[in-house]
C-alpha cells in the first residue's frame, strides 16, 4: 500500500504513518493507522480525540471496499466547526450518522482491485475541494498555536520523512534485529533483562534463588505470605540492578558473607554472568543502573516529589539520581514520585530537553491514554512559563468528557497518571535516544502491583503495560490473583516459603502453563495463595455452594430454582433447563 501510494502520486504526496510502536504494531509491519480490519490514510493533519483515526482519510477494509471517511465530535472545537460548515457541504455528502458518540460521514469510493484508479479518481476529485477548502478558510478557524492533532491542515514534510524513515527503519528491523538496535543508539555494553538471580545472607533472606528465565520473558510474579522475603527479594535484585549500596540494617550476622550472583540476558543467546560481595566498590561507586533501563517502586506510590528538593537541586533531579531510584523501595518515608506538571516545565527551560519533548509528545500522549482509566487525550500547552497540561477524562459510556487540570483530576486518576509519567521519564533519562515508548528496553520492579486498585484495574494495569512496554521486564509481587489473569504468555510464577531459615522458591512450572484455562478461584487455592476453602464462614455445611462461573449465572441458577418444583432425586429435569436457558444465550 505505501509504495502504491508513492508510485501512483510520482512520491510526491505527504500521508499519515503509525508513529507510535505501541502493542509493536510497527514492529508486525502496521504501517498505517487502523486495524487488522482497516487501514486509515490521511493528506492532512487532524485526528479523532476517541478513535485516534484521522479526521478525514480513506479507510481501507478487509471487506476490499475504500471510502472517504469524515469523523468528528463536538467536542473538538474548531476542528468540528470546520468540517461541517465547510467540508461536508463541499463535498455534498451525505447526512452525518451518529456512532459512538462521533459524528461519521462514509462515501463509497471503489474496490481496493481497482486502487489505481480509485486513487487517482480521489486525487483529481474529493482532495483537491478539501485542499482548497483549507487554503480559503483554514485562518478562519485554526491558529498557529493549534497542535497538529486540533486542526485540518497539510501535513509538514519535515514531520512526514521524520515519520516516514520511522517506518523504514522498522522495516529493515524485521529483516535484522541486530541492526535495528544498533540504529537505536541503546548501550550494547549493558544488560537487558534478568536471567536469574540468587542471594545469600541478606536481610531475612539466607539463601534463596530464581530459576533462568527466558529470553522472551516480561512478566516475573511473586507470591508468598507475609513476611515470606517477596520484598526483601525484590529489594535484593534492585540494589544489584540499580548498583546500590546495602543499608546497613539489611546485612544479616553474617555481613561479610552477604553474596549476589545474577545473569542478564543482552540477546537470545547472549547470557553474561556477574557476582556482587556486599558493597565491593564496583557496586557502590558506579552511578547508572547495569541493565539499559532500570526503575524501582515500592507500596508507596501515591505521592510526587514536587516540595521535595536537596541542596538547591530540583525534585526530579533528586528522584533521578542514584540514590532517588531506589528511594520508593527502601526509604521509609519516601519522598514520592517524579511529578509530571513540574517536568514539563523544567524541559521547557533547557532548549535540548524541550526539543527533546516536542519529539517525544505524540508518544507521551499515547501511552498515558492507553493506560490510565478514563483518559483519552492530553492537550500540552506550550508557555513562556512552561508547559501545562489539560486531560481529557470520560467518565461514562454516555460519553461525558471533562477537560481537567492536573489538580483537579480523582485521585485513582493521579496515582496511576503518577506512576505511569515515572516510568516514562526515568526511561527517557536512561535511554536519550528513543522516543518511542515501546522502544524502552530494561527492569521495572513493582511491590504489590495489585495494592490500590480496582480488581478490573488490577488486570487491565498488566494488559496495558504489556502493551505499551513491550521491551521492559516486570518482576512484581503480588497478594491478589486478578493480576496474573491480565498476564502475557512467558511469564514466570514464582512462591516464596520461609522455612526455618531459608527462604526456599518454588517455581510453579504447572500453573504457568495452564495459566490462561484458570479462574481467580483456581488460582486462589492453588500453589500460589494455598487459600484452603472459598466458601463464606456462613456457609458451615458447605452443602448449599453455586459451582458456577458468574454472579449472573447464580441469579439465573435461583431464578430457574424458584421457578421448578424438582422431585425427581437427580435433579435431572432442572439440570437440563438450566442448560437450556444458557444456551439460549449464546
Amino acid at each position: 500500500m505505501l509504495d502504491d501510494i508513492n508510485r501512483y502520486s510520482n512520491g510526491q504526496l505527504l500521508y499519515t504513518l503509525r508513529k507510535s510502536n505501541v502493542g509493536n504494531k510497527l514492529e508486525n509491519g502496521y504501517w498505517f493507522l487502523g486495524d487488522q480490519k482497516s487501514i486509515a490514510v490521511s493528506f492532512w493533519t487532524g485526528v479523532s480525540r476517541k478513535s485516534y483515526l484521522p479526521n478525514i482519510g480513506l479507510i481501507i477494509e478487509d471487506s476490499g471496499l475504500i471510502f472517504l471517511e469524515i469523523t468528528t465530535d463536538e467536542n473538538e472545537g474548531p476542528k468540528y466547526s470546520f468540517i461541517m460548515d465547510k467540508i461536508i457541504p463541499l463535498l455534498e455528502l451525505p447526512e452525518k450518522q451518529e456512532y459512538q458518540g462521533e459524528y461519521k460521514f462514509r462515501h463509497r469510493l471503489g474496490p481496493i482491485d481497482l486502487l489505481k484508479e480509485v486513487i487517482d479518481r480521489f486525487l483529481t476529485d474529493q482532495k483537491l475541494i478539501i485542499d482548497d477548502a483549507i487554503m480559503d478558510f483554514h485562518s478562519q478557524y485554526f491558529t498557529k498555536k493549534d497542535n497538529d492533532r486540533d486542526k485540518i491542515d497539510f501535513i509538514n514534510r519535515v514531520e512526514f520523512n521524520k515519520n516516514y524513515h520511522r517506518i523504514v527503519k522498522y522495516f529493515e528491523h524485521r529483516k535484522a534485529q541486530k541492526q535495528y538496535e544498533l540504529a537505536e543508539g541503546l548501550d550494547e555494553k549493558k544488560g537487558t533483562y534478568l536471567h536469574s538471580f540468587g542471594v545469600r545472607n541478606f536481610g531475612n533472606l539466607a539463601n534463596a534463588e530464581i530459576d533462568t528465565l527466558p529470553f522472551k520473558n516480561r512478566w516475573v510474579f511473586l507470591t508468598g505470605e507475609n513476611g515470606s522475603g517477596k520484598t526483601m527479594l525484590l529489594k535484593a535484585i534492585a540494589l544489584v540492578l540499580g548498583r546500590g549500596k546495602i543499608p546497613s540494617d539489611l546485612f544479616n550476622d553474617k555481613r561479610e558473607e552477604s553474596f549476589f550472583g545474577y545473569e542478564l540476558l543482552k540477546k537470545e543467546n547472549e547470557i553474561n554472568k556477574h557476582t556482587r560481595l556486599g558493597n565491593d566498590k564496583g557496586s557502590i561507586y558506579a552511578r547508572t543502573p547495569i541493565v539499559q533501563g532500570f526503575a524501582a517502586y515500592g507500596a508507596f506510590r501515591l505521592t510526587q516529589a514536587k516540595q521535595y528538593s536537596v541542596a538547591g537541586k530540583k525534585p526530579t533531579e533528586v528522584q533521578l539520581s542514584k540514590n532517588g531510584r531506589l528511594d520508593s523501595l527502601f526509604s521509609k518515608i519516601p519522598k514520592g514520585l517524579i511529578d509530571l506538571p513540574s517536568t514539563l516545565k523544567d524541559w521547557t527551560k533547557n532548549t535540548q530537553l524541550f526539543q527533546q519533548f516536542m519529539d517525544r509528545e505524540y508518544f507521551i500522549i499515547k501511552v498515558l491514554t492507553a493506560i490510565v482509566p478514563g483518559l483519552i487525550d492530553i492537550h500540552f500547552n506550550k508557555k513562556s512559563k512552561g508547559v501545562s497540561a489539560d486531560y481529557f477524562i470520560q467518565f461514562d459510556e454516555d460519553d461525558h468528557v471533562k477537560r481537567l487540570s492536573y489538580d483537579k483530576l480523582s485521585s485513582g486518576t493521579k496515582s496511576i497518571l503518577l506512576f505511569v509519567s515515572d516510568i516514562i521519564i526515568r526511561f527517557y533519562d536512561q535511554q536519550p535516544k528513543v522516543e518511542d515508548p515501546s522502544k524502552f528496553k530494561g527492569v521495572v520492579l513493582i511491590d504489590e502491583i495489585d495494592l490500590h486498585l480496582h480488581p478490573k484495574a488490577q488486570k487491565d494495569l498488566i494488559i496495558n503495560l504489556s502493551s505499551v512496554f513491550p521491551g521492559i521486564q516486570f518482576i512484581v509481587t503480588t497478594h491478589s490473583p486478578i493480576p496474573l489473569l491480565g498476564a502475557p504468555s512467558n511469564s514466570a510464577l514464582f512462591r516464596i516459603n520461609r522455612m526455618n531459615t531459608d527462604n526456599v522458591i518454588e517455581r510453579l512450572d504447572y500453573i504457568e502453563s495452564n495459566i490462561g484455562k484458570l479462574m481467580p478461584n483456581h488460582i486462589l487455592t492453588s500453589d500460589l495463595f494455598d487459600f484452603q476453602s472459598l466458601t463464606s464462614i456462613q456457609n458451615k455445611d458447605r452443602l448449599d455452594v453455586f459451582t458456577g462461573d458468574t454472579m449472573s449465572e447464580f441469579v439465573e441458577f435461583e431464578k430457574l430454582k424458584d421457578e421448578n418444583d424438582i422431585l425427581d432425586p437427580d435433579n435431572r429435569a432442572f439440570i437440563e433447563k438450566l442448560k437450556s436457558k444458557f444456551s439460549e444465550k449464546d
